[in-house]
Formats: C-alpha cells, structure tokens, sequence
C-alpha cells in the first residue's frame, strides 16, 4: 500500500517545474526535513549520519543499502534522476522507506521525514544536497557540520 503510492507519487511529479518555485518556504521545509530527521535519530538511539546518507529503511533494518528504483518509475522520472543523483538517493530511500514500511507497519511515522522534500519537489522547488550541506534556490545554505546538534530538540516549524 505504502510502496505502490511512493512509486505514483513520485512518477506524477512534474520534473519540468523543478526549479521554478523560488520560495522562501522551501527553506522552511528543508528545517522540517533535518528537524525530523534528527528527531529519528534520537528515538531510534542511532548514530546520526549525513542527511543525504540517511536511509531510513536501512538504518531499521532493511538489509538492501540502496533500492534500485530504474524499473519502478516512468520514462521522465528516471531521465531526470539520472541527473540529479543527490534527488535520486532522497526518492530511492522513500520509496524504500515505503516498501519496507508495508511489511514493518511500527515504522510508519517515520515516512513523514522525507515529506518536506518530496513537497519542494512536487511544488517546483529545488535543492543540492551533499556531505556538506543544503543549497536551497532562492533561499540560501544550511551548512551539515553539526546539524544533529542544531536540529534535535526542535519543536515542529519551529526551526
């Protein structure tokens, strides 16, 4: 259930768009997003990682590092992640995030963290994601080094 609507969700999405909503929200989502993220990694007692090497599914015990997504989504979808492989990890991990969560139904709070940037995404925004940080268009950069710290005891939209 979980699994079929990440992969249509994800397959709507109106790749053209991406990058053309210059919202300063966007970088309000992208708090919201760390924000979750950290308060995952706090009620799991797991090592906090990278955001961009966050896979939830895998962190909770899904023993594929990766979910290959190329023969799950449309012709559009794949040329773009083919692109931008830093969207391409995020959508791959909900999407197995979702897939796994289908058969751990416990975890399903945990789909919520990757929302913030599936709403970028599906509105036109757009962001870069590494190691090192979060280039949000239109909205600016949120450096990675401490972000645990930064974001832990957050209250929602309160970052």
């Amino acid at each position: 259930m979980h699994y079929e609507q990440a992969v249509t969700r994800v397959n709507k999405v109106n790749w053209i768009r991406f990058g053309t909503n210059l919202s300063t929200d966007n970088g309000k989502l992208v708090n919201e997003f760390l924000r979750r993220l950290a308060s995952f990694y706090k009620a799991e007692c797991q090592m906090p990682k990278t955001p961009v090497y966050s896979n939830i599914a895998y962190l909770l015990g899904d023993t594929d590092l990766k979910i290959n997504i190329d023969g799950l989504c449309n012709k559009s979808t794949n040329e773009f992640l083919e692109k931008h492989g830093y969207i391409e990890f995020i959508v791959s991990f909900y999407i197995q995030l979702a897939k796994y969560i289908d058969n751990h139904p416990d975890y399903s709070e945990y789909l919520k963290i990757y929302e913030p940037l599936l709403e970028i995404i599906e509105s036109g925004g757009c962001f870069n994601i590494n190691t090192m940080g979060i280039e949000i268009k239109g909205f600016g950069y949120i450096p990675l080094q401490g972000w645990y710290e930064r974001y832990v005891h957050g209250e929602p939209g309160s970052v």
